[in-house]
This record gives structure tokens, sequence and C-alpha cells, in this order.
């Protein structure tokens, strides 16, 4: 069975003033946090098995959601006393992973077909593959450049806009095999765009780009919150929406 993992260890959100005290993960995105709809999207794909790393600044999140049983999944929590990086987050639960499993960040909304992707992670035989998406400013995240084949061979987190080579991104949506955690430095801050993915391509590991239609967007500043509650309401991302009672 797939398992998951979402990082919500963030900071408060980019949203001042009325959302300055709201961490990422509890954002409100329509009726709901915009960790559920991760949770929601996990589900579709049958991805039920989710672990959700959290800090003392983000323990709105397991009290909100409990053990996941009202959405039809299974949740665990990993808690950090200080702040471990994307990937050392992911080190923390070595001990609960059984397999090839997703990672995915609490802060975006998106319907990306993950099925899809893990099927070509499988196909490839990477030990990792970076979901991927097109932007106009790829200066605040991650940007890489791949083959024919989709075998990444650049990789560099927030560029400066003179050393773009791309406009295509990393969503923030991994899919990873156990191998993977062997090159995470332990007892240290690790990120996977800083550490690992550089380390993996230096050490000539595979790793694969899956570029899918959908959509996705990083909700951490207001520039993009209410784009994205446009593109709902429109049904350009889809996803579940409150129900409107015109009467």
């Amino acid at each position: 069975m797939m398992q998951a993992i979402i990082l919500a260890g963030g900071s408060q959100a980019q949203l001042h003033p009325w959302a300055a005290h709201t961490p990422k993960p509890m954002l409100p995105f329509f009726d709901r946090p915009v960790t559920e709809h991760i949770i929601r999207l996990l589900a579709r794909h049958d991805i039920r098995d989710i672990i959700i790393t959290t800090s003392g600044r983000t323990m709105d999140v397991p009290e909100y959601f409990g053990d996941g049983s009202n959405l039809q999944v299974n949740l665990r929590y990993s808690i950090e006393d200080k702040p471990a990086g994307t990937a050392g987050a992911i080190r923390r639960v070595e001990s609960l992973l059984t397999g090839t499993f997703i990672v995915i960040s609490s802060d975006i909304i998106t319907d990306l077909d993950i099925s899809a992707a893990i099927d070509e992670h499988k196909s490839a035989g990477a030990i990792a593959t970076v979901l991927t998406h097109q932007v106009g400013d790829p200066t605040g995240f991650g940007v890489l450049c791949w083959d024919e084949t989709g075998k990444i061979s650049k990789f560099v987190e927030k560029p400066r806009s003179t050393e773009v080579f791309s406009d295509t991104i990393s969503t923030g949506i991994y899919v990873l095999e156990p191998k993977v955690i062997s090159n995470i430095a332990p007892y240290s801050t690790q990120d996977f765009a800083r550490h690992v993915f550089p380390l993996l391509l230096r050490n000539q590991e595979s790793m694969h780009a899956s570029h899918l239609p959908g959509y996705w967007c990083d909700l951490g500043a207001i520039l993009h919150y209410r784009p994205a509650h446009y593109a709902a309401l429109q049904g350009i991302v889809r996803i579940a929406l409150p129900a409107v009672y015109a009467g």
C-alpha cells in the first residue's frame, strides 16, 4: 500500500494582515484548511496511510484532523522539536515507511494526477520522481531541466534571475524510494531541493521529472491565494467545493 508524507511543519502564512497568525497548513481555502484538500487528493488516489510532519507552530493540525477517520484515512504525526527541513523531517519517520512513498507540501492547491506520477516513477526505475509545473517567474522555486526520457540533469533551488535556465519548477510533490533516506544527513537540517536532490545528481542516481497536465498553486502569498480561489470557482482546478444554498 502506498504511503504519503504531508509536510506541515511550516511557518505562518504571509498573508498579512488577516491571516498573519495562521500556520500555512491551516490556511483556509473556502470552507476547510488547505491541508484537508491535500488529504482528500491523496484519498482520491487510494493513498490512505498518511504521516503528517508538524512542529510546535503547527499543533493545530493534529488537533483538527485527529486520526483521520472522518476523512476515511489513517493519520499519524511526527512532531519536530526543532526545524529539520523538508528532507530531515522524512528521516525522522523512516521507521514508519514500508516502501515507495509520496512527499507533498501542505500549502498547495493541486489536482495533479498522483497515480499517473507513481506509474511514471515505476516505469522510469528512478530513485526519485519530481512532479513539475511551468510558471511565469521561477525564481522563488526549485528549477530543473531534463532530457527527452524525463531524466533530470540539473536542479537549482531559487535561482537568481540571471541564473534561470527553465520555467519548469518543482511542485514540492515527490515519489521516492526508501533508498533516498540514506542520502539525508542525520541530526541536521536537510532540504530536498538544497541538499538531497543535488547530492543524488552528483552521485548519478536516476531522478525523473513528471510533467503532467493539471492545476498547481503555492498558497504562501496573497499574490497566489486569490487567483487559486477564482480557479476553483471557474472549475479550472478539480477540488471539492462547499455547497451553496441560494434560497
